[in-house]
C-alpha cells in the first residue's frame, strides 16, 4: 500500500473508504431483506407517458386551443411564399421567416431584431453597417391566427373590434384582411428600418444608388413624405 502522502490525503482516503462501506453493507442489507433481485423495477410502467399525460390532460379540463375555421388552401400556399421570400423587402436581403424562423421557435432568439441590412440569422445575426436596432423584439407566430387572439403588439396598437381592426394604419389598411396577424403583417415591410430600407440602399436591380438631385425635383410631395428616393418608385406615390 502507498504511505499517504500527507495527513489531509491520509483523512480524505480513509472517509471515502468509510463511505464506500457504508454503501455496501446498505446494499447487502437490501438484499438481505429482498430475498432476490426482483426487488429492482426490471418492467417499464404499463401506463404510456402518454396515457398519463392524456390522463393529466384530461382531470385539468384542457382543451385545444380554437384555430377558427380552416383557411383557403390558395391563401395558405400564397402565404408560405411570400413569407420565406426576400424580394418582399426593398433591398431583397430580409424576408418574414428572417425573424420568425422555423427553426427558432418562429422568433429569431434576440431581445431586439436586426432588420434590413443585418447578417445572419437568430443569434449569430449582426447588425448591418449604420442601422439602428429594431426597438421591438420578433414575437413567435405560433397560433397566432387564432380567433382567441384580439390584439397584437405589447400596446395592443393592433386589435380587433366589432366591425373594423383599429391600428396605427387607420383607413390605409387595405380591404380583406380577416384577422388581428393579418393588420400586424403590414407593417414591417412598409418599416423602412424593418424591411423596406431608406434612399441610398440596394436598389431593386441590387446596385448601389444616392438620391441624385435632378431627380428629387421629379419626386412628388407625397412621394417625399414618404421617403421615397428613386424615382422609379415614385409611380407608387402618385399625388
Amino acid at each position: 500500500m502507498y504511505p499517504f502522502r500527507s495527513p489531509r490525503t491520509g483523512i480524505v482516503i480513509v472517509t471515502l473508504a468509510i463511505a464506500v462501506a457504508a454503501v455496501s453493507s446498505l446494499g447487502a442489507v437490501y438484499f438481505r431483506l429482498c430475498g432476490e433481485v426482483t426487488c429492482f423495477p426490471t418492467q417499464p410502467s404499463a401506463i404510456s407517458l402518454d396515457e398519463e399525460l392524456q390522463t393529466v390532460i384530461t382531470e385539468a379540463g384542457l382543451a385545444p386551443i380554437d384555430l377558427g375555421p380552416s383557411p383557403d388552401s390558395a391563401k395558405v400556399t400564397l402565404g408560405e411564399a411570400l413569407f420565406f421570400d426576400k424580394e418582399i423587402s426593398g433591398n431583397r436581403d430580409i424576408s418574414c421567416a428572417t425573424c420568425h424562423h422555423p427553426l427558432l421557435h418562429s422568433g429569431d432568439g434576440l431581445a431586439l431584431s436586426f432588420g434590413t441590412g443585418g447578417r445572419g440569422l437568430g443569434t449569430a445575426r449582426r447588425l448591418g453597417d449604420d442601422r439602428s436596432l429594431i426597438p421591438r423584439n420578433a414575437p413567435e407566430i405560433f397560433n397566432r391566427g387564432s380567433t382567441l387572439w384580439t390584439t397584437m403588439f405589447w400596446d395592443g396598437r393592433v386589435v380587433e373590434e366589432v366591425d373594423y381592426f383599429g391600428s396605427p394604419a387607420a383607413d390605409l389598411l387595405p380591404d380583406g384582411l380577416e384577422s388581428p396577424l393579418a393588420v400586424q403583417a403590414m407593417f414591417p415591410p412598409t418599416s423602412r428600418d424593418e424591411m423596406r430600407g431608406h434612399a441610398g440602399d440596394l436598389s431593386i436591380s441590387r446596385e448601389d444608388h444616392l438620391v441624385q438631385a435632378a431627380e428629387v425635383e421629379q419626386v412628388t410631395p407625397t412621394a417625399r413624405s414618404n421617403g421615397v428616393g428613386d424615382v422609379n418608385e415614385v409611380a407608387l406615390y402618385a399625388d
